[in-house]
């Protein structure tokens, strides 16, 4: 993920949990929240061509 500043962000999760309890599709849908609008996003910035380094460090 290229931040605002230019930075590369990377999530990284240590123990990953397939088939975890309590967690299914349902809790991942899109809701409308009341007071709030979807925009459309602005173009994203160039930055360094989509490449990201190993580990995501620069």
């Amino acid at each position: 993920m290229l931040k605002p500043s230019g930075d590369t962000g990377v999530w990284s999760f240590a123990e990953l949990e397939l088939g975890a309890r309590g967690v299914d599709a349902k809790q991942f849908r899109y809701e409308e929240l009341k007071g709030w609008k979807v925009q459309e996003a602005p173009p994203a910035p160039e930055g360094n061509g989509g490449s990201v380094p190993p580990g995501g460090k620069r």
